[in-house]
C-alpha cells in the first residue's frame, strides 16, 4: 500500500462501498478544506432514510464501529491520519444495528450490497458478520444469506473485501473459525496481523466446511490507528479484522486505480 500511494495510486476514479453500522462524516478528517470525503451516494438501511451518521433512536454507540472503518480507508489530514485510498468516492451503507444481532441484518446486508452496484461501487469492504443461527457446516460458500449475497456481487464485477472474523485460529488444519460471510467464494478475505507480521491471536482461520483456503490474505490489525466517533477532533487505536480489511480493500482500490481493467478473477 506504501509503494502504491509513493507511486501516485490512491484510489483517485475508484468508487468504495462501505458496509458498516453508520459514520460520523463531521470528523475533522473527512472536511479537509482541501480535501473533504466525497460520497457520491448514501442509505440508512437500519431506518430506510438517507441519514448514515447517528439519529434518534440509534443507540450512542451505532456509528462508533462505521468509523473506525472510513477512517482507516477515507481519513485525509495529513500529520494525523491519511486513509488507505482518500483520493476514492464512497458509498455508505448503514446495514448493522447496535447493538442488536438478528438474521434480519443479513437481508439489510445484501441490500447494501445491491445499493452499491446500483451506484456504480467498484469495491466494497465489509468488517460485518452474522454470528447466529449458523454453525462451521453452514460455511460452504452456498449457505448463509450473507455469503450468497456477495457471491452474487463478485459474480457482477463487484470486487469485495470481507473480514475473516475474531474468533481465533489453531493448528489444527481442519478445525475452522471463520464467521459468515467470509466463505464466500470470491471474496477477498481478510485475516489480521501484528505490527511485526505475526498472527494475531483472535484473527479466525479456515478452512471453510468444503475445504477452501480462507482468509486469502492478512493485513495489520492490532493497535491500527483510526478516527474516535465520541467527537469530531479525536483518535483511537482499534484491533480485529475489522481494521485489516479496510487497509487491504484501499490497497484493492489503489491497484484499480492503477489497472484499471483487472477483474474479479
Amino acid at each position: 500500500l506504501i509503494a502504491l500511494h509513493e507511486a501516485g495510486f490512491t484510489g483517485a476514479g475508484v468508487v468504495i462501498g462501505v458496509l458498516d453500522t453508520g459514520f460520523r462524516k463531521t470528523h475533522e478528517v473527512f472536511n479537509h478544506p482541501d480535501h473533504p470525503l466525497q460520497v457520491v451516494a448514501e442509505w440508512d438501511f437500519v431506518q430506510d432514510d438517507p441519514d448514515t451518521q447517528n439519529e434518534s433512536g440509534d443507540s450512542t454507540h451505532q456509528h462508533d464501529h462505521g468509523t473506525f472503518i472510513l477512517g482507516t480507508l477515507a481519513a485525509y489530514l495529513p500529520g494525523e491520519l491519511v486513509g488507505a485510498a482518500y483520493d476514492a468516492s464512497y458509498i455508505l451503507c448503514k446495514v448493522e444495528e447496535v447493538p442488536e444481532e438478528y438474521n434480519g441484518e443479513e437481508d439489510l446486508f445484501v441490500a447494501g450490497l445491491e445499493f452499491i452496484e446500483a451506484n456504480g461501487g467498484d469495491v466494497a469492504t465489509s468488517s460485518v458478520v452474522i454470528y447466529v443461527g449458523y454453525t462451521q457446516y453452514d460455511l460452504d460458500g452456498l449457505t448463509t444469506v450473507m455469503t450468497t449475497g456477495i457471491n452474487v456481487a463478485t459474480a457482477n464485477g463487484l470486487h469485495v473485501c470481507q473480514g475473516a472474523g475474531n474468533e481465533g485460529h489453531d493448528t489444527n488444519p481442519i478445525t475452522s473459525h471463520l464467521v459468515p460471510p467470509a466463505d464466500a467464494f470470491d471474496a477477498i478475505t481478510v485475516g489480521a496481523v501484528q505490527s511485526n507480521g505475526t498472527i494475531a491471536s483472535f484473527s479466525s482461520d479456515g478452512p471453510t466446511a468444503d475445504g477452501r483456503v480462507k482468509p486469502e490474505v492478512l493485513s495489520r490489525g492490532v493497535s491500527v490507528w483510526t478516527v474516535s466517533a465520541d467527537s469530531d477532533t479525536d483518535y483511537t487505536t482499534q484491533g480485529g479484522t475489522s481494521l485489516a480489511t479496510p487497509q487491504v480493500c484501499g490497497a484493492v482500490a489503489c491497484l484499480l486505480q492503477a489497472q484499471p481493467d483487472w477483474t474479479v478473477e
